[in-house]
């Protein structure tokens, strides 16, 4: 365990746009696309379904043995709430995709909320808000303020030794996620928008599947595997097409090459096959398309 957190991962950019960045992910990878004809009948972008945004959020405090996890749900499920009615959207009304853009991906909002054992609860902005928080601070004001009091109250401990207790609110964005994701536990969804999808654009990585390859062959050692794949106008990965393109593979120690660069060849190919894509589209109708797809472990550090 303690190697693993030493490996230095990141998330890399997708070259057609911006992918899913997720919290903690393991490697990082990006596609290119290129151009291949297709017969299949016509599935216009209309009819793709998997291309939603999603803004979750969910509440995190220090003082553990005060706001125990339940109340710490229940209110973040509450205040989620007041978050959709504030915007007039709800679970089953889908507002514009930009409704909320938050510049981060796991956004720390600057914004604490102070709950009190015997009075309402009150918040203040930190000093460190910038201008790119602005919104997100309004928001969250006019939220907090039309919020009932009882409705930001907590069933406070009676063993609890302090009267108040801080509460972070954080959000998260997922960009082109699939109608069957949902915010990890303990993070409730704010609103799903649906994402629009360019009739004559390119293939677009909608979710990633997880690059996990193995540590114990890695050595601090910096990769880039590229594999090669057609993805058929369901925006699902053909998988007697992937493959791995070794003239452009490249690692910071070539000593390690032979012995590892299988296993991450084969980490690489497990994770485009969990991948999902927007589909090319060519006149409205979705087509098959041949992406090239990177994935990369301590990029900082190839030569």
């Amino acid at each position: 365990m303690k190697r693993r957190r030493r490996t230095c991962v990141t998330i890399a950019a997708v070259v057609l746009l911006p992918a899913i960045a997720r919290p903690q992910s393991p490697a990082t990878h990006d596609a290119s696309p290129m151009a291949r004809a297709s017969t299949a009948p016509c599935l216009t972008a209309e009819s793709w379904d998997g291309a939603y945004d999603f803004m979750s959020q969910w509440l995190t405090t220090t003082d553990v043995t005060t706001v125990r996890a339940g109340e710490l749900i229940s209110l973040n499920h509450r205040i989620a709430s007041a978050v959709r009615a504030t915007l007039g959207v709800s679970d089953t009304l889908l507002p514009r995709a930009d409704t909320l853009d938050y510049p981060e991906d796991d956004g720390v909002l600057p914004i604490t909320i102070v709950l009190h054992r015997d009075a309402p609860a009150t918040w203040r902005v930190d000093s460190a808000a910038d201008s790119a928080d602005a919104r997100f601070v309004r928001l969250y004001d006019l939220v907090l303020s039309s919020m009932a009091p009882n409705a930001l109250r907590i069933a406070w401990p009676t063993d609890a030794t302090r009267d108040t207790a801080e509460i972070r609110v954080r959000v998260r964005k997922q960009v082109f996620g699939g109608l069957a994701d949902h915010p990890a536990q303990p993070a409730v969804l704010i609103y799903k928008a649906l994402h629009p999808i360019d009739p004559n654009g390119l293939p677009v990585l909608a979710r990633s599947g997880d690059f996990i390859p193995s540590y114990h062959v890695l050595n601090g050692v910096a990769w880039r595997v590229v594999m090669e794949a057609t993805i058929d106008p369901n925006g699902n990965v053909e998988k007697k097409t992937v493959h791995d393109i070794p003239s452009m593979a490249s690692a910071s120690d070539s000593a390690h090459f032979d012995y590892a660069y299988k296993k991450l060849v084969d980490a690489a190919r497990q994770a485009m096959l969990h991948s999902r894509y927007v589909p090319a589209h060519r006149n409205g109708c979705a087509t098959a398309h041949l992406v090239q797809q990177s994935f990369y472990v301590n990029p900082g550090a190839l030569r």
